[in-house]
């Protein structure tokens, strides 16, 4: 069965792992996964729990930002804080949400300040394909891929694209694009959207903007026989307008890679990976102005080779981040991590196996080893079977580490507000159980999953004097996630249905309530047909009670309803139209000591695109 699969996944990959390759024949073919193993395989042979996102999803869809793509897969979870552009943040399987390591075209993307990537700077149109992997992999990735992986792949345009459209809240937005070349394939794209916002807090008093410029580049080739090359660059920039107490913040982010491929032999392929990340933000604070910058450079050396009835994987990866702060407490601070790993993926005992390792050093709390075994069987009947078992860790931000040491005075009382460089990673243990199968055209998955987490890091206040009260980081607390995906899809009459449906109980195991917005049940439906030159969607969601604010403060359940139409007057133009929120419901995703963040009303957002691909 490995080899198989392993065949058909080089095959649709051949000349360069690229999601933008041409469609084999066949379903299975096409879709292709990189991010589970770090090599080529079929998503329905994969070991992992995978979704993937493709370029016609995206656009059938019409999202208005990266976390709308994923907010109706199964076993992901969204809050927002107020509106476009604003703090999104993303929880696979009730971990945090600095435990989802994200990359973008193979490189780290989050902060290293806040340790979380920043989704909304990133727009749907930049991308060609998301691979989400639930589950830890930090055997191949090290830090903070303890709930997950998501992994992003830029767009790779093969003609002249362009779309430009107006909705509510007096939101614009453009984007344009070129693409082509055969022995050398190149990539551009721009756009820039700008809107005025909505109210982020219910007693604000007025609407706080959002606008954001955008570029990317992707040029790849073979620059001699056997030895392909791949170079991508993003960039965005912009202002994001918060409430006066706050200021605003005008913020640049960037990701670039250059990736070598050589097929040393016929069955020894080796890759060399160099990345660079940049994430800026420029504070308007009225009480604490300051730069925030973090630069993240890297280098990953990874070879596969066909022996041992599989395929064997070893490789090293470097990074290093560079933070800095530059006024009202300054940071400049250098963190580094070396790591080497294995990976085997065999058949044997008439079943196929994966097995992880993984060795990092970290500059600042010393060594961290992890591993991963997973193990699938198909059934006579066509079920297929899967078990896996993964360790994972999440190593301290630079802020809990480094954030420099502040004192204030109110009405006699001092407060003081320091990092802790004592901090230990975060750790992680995971089990997981699931069943796959297809009845035709309907096709049925199943998991079920428990993680034990040690030593989560928060941030507390204890009295260290008579009157004074100081803030910082440790590690503190444990939690307890156990979890059921049920997820659907089937082509009937037309139409293409979807369905997922996840239960979770994720508790902290020091007062037994339900961690910070994460709802117990989530149910997701879709449903998308066309009609000759009409195509309609729809997509409902469902989420229970939540708690906020550490278990404090409880947030209701709430279903939304969400329409989109499009239209082809010729053959490269399309009308779409998109209805969020359609029957207009109030609800609260996010909750804070000021207040509930509002979300969108019900909104309509009308594009015409042109694509000459």
């Amino acid at each position: 069965m490995f080899r198989n699969t392993l065949a058909a996944a080089i095959t649709a990959a051949s000349g360069f792992i690229s999601p933008a390759a041409p469609a084999a024949d066949s379903e299975e073919m096409a879709q292709v996964i990189v991010t589970a193993t770090r090599t080529a395989q079929t998503a329905d042979q994969s070991l992992a729990s995978v979704t993937v996102i493709d370029r016609d999803e995206i656009e059938r869809s019409q999202a208005r930002s990266t976390v709308e793509l994923l907010r109706a897969k199964a076993g992901i979870h969204i809050s927002t804080s107020g509106g476009i552009g604003k703090t999104d943040s993303v929880f696979i399987r009730g971990t945090n949400s600095d435990h989802v390591l994200v990359l973008i075209d193979g490189v780290r993307a989050a902060s290293a300040t806040l340790g979380t990537f920043n989704w909304g700077n990133l727009r749907p149109d930049q991308i060609e394909r998301i691979e989400v992997v639930r589950g830890p992999r930090a055997s191949l990735y090290g830090s903070d891929a303890v709930g997950g992986v998501i992994q992003i792949f830029t767009r790779r345009n093969e003609g002249p694209t362009a779309r430009i459209g107006y909705g509510g809240d007096d939101t614009r937005e453009i984007e344009a694009g070129i693409g082509g070349g055969k022995r050398w394939r190149y990539s551009l794209q721009a756009g820039a959207l700008d809107t005025d916002g909505i109210r982020t807090l219910d007693q604000a008093s007025e609407k706080h903007g959002y606008d954001n410029l955008h570029a990317a580049l992707g040029l790849d080739g073979e620059l001699m026989p056997g030895l392909a090359m791949r170079f991508n660059l993003t960039h965005a920039h912009g202002t994001n307008e918060l409430d006066p107490a706050t200021g605003d913040i005008d913020y640049r982010n960037q990701a670039a890679s250059l990736k070598l491929e050589h097929m040393t032999t016929a069955v020894w392929s080796q890759s060399l990976t160099l990345g660079y990340a940049l994430d800026e933000t420029d504070s308007a604070s009225p009480t604490s102005p300051a730069v925030i910058q973090t630069k993240r450079r890297s280098a990953s050396w990874q070879n596969d080779l066909t022996v041992f009835n599989g395929l064997f994987t070893a490789g090293i990866d470097y990074w290093v981040d560079e933070a800095s702060k530059d006024r009202n407490g300054v940071i400049d601070e250098n963190i580094y991590n070396s790591a080497g790993f294995v990976q085997h993926q065999f058949s044997a005992l008439a079943s196929d196996w994966t097995l992880g390792l993984r060795y990092d050093h970290h500059s600042e709390f010393g060594n961290e080893t992890t591993g991963n075994i997973a193990w699938g069987h198909d059934l006579p009947t066509g079920t297929r079977v899967i078990a896996s078992y993964g360790t994972a860790f999440k190593a301290p931000t630079v802020n809990g580490l480094f954030w420099p040491r502040s004192v204030d005075s109110f009405f006699g009382t001092t407060y003081i507000i320091q990092g802790n460089p004592d901090l230990q990673p975060e750790e992680s243990q995971t089990a997981e159980f699931g069943l796959r199968h297809t009845f035709g055209k309907v096709r049925t998955e199943a998991n079920l999953f428990h993680t034990d987490l040690k030593n989560l890091i928060e941030w507390s206040t204890v009295q260290t004097g008579t009157s004074t009260f100081t803030s910082s980081p440790a590690n503190v607390r444990d939690a307890t996630i156990r979890g059921l995906e049920l997820i659907a899809a089937a082509d009937w009459a037309g139409w293409n249905f979807g369905a997922g449906y996840t239960y979770l109980d994720a508790t902290n195991d020091s007062n037994d309530e339900q961690l910070d917005r994460r709802p117990e049940h989530s149910l997701d439906l879709t449903a998308q047909r066309d009609f000759g030159r009409h195509g309609i969607g729809i997509e409902a969601l469902a989420r229970s009670e939540r708690n906020d604010q550490n278990a404090t403060t409880r947030l209701a359940g709430y279903g939304l309803v969400n329409l989109t139409y499009r239209y082809r007057p010729a053959p490269r133009w399309q009308v779409e139209a998109r209805v969020e929120n359609l029957f207009d419901k109030d609800y609260v995703l996010a909750s804070s000591f000021a207040g509930d963040w509002n979300t969108l009303d019900r909104t309509l957002f009308v594009s015409v695109r042109y694509n000459g691909e």
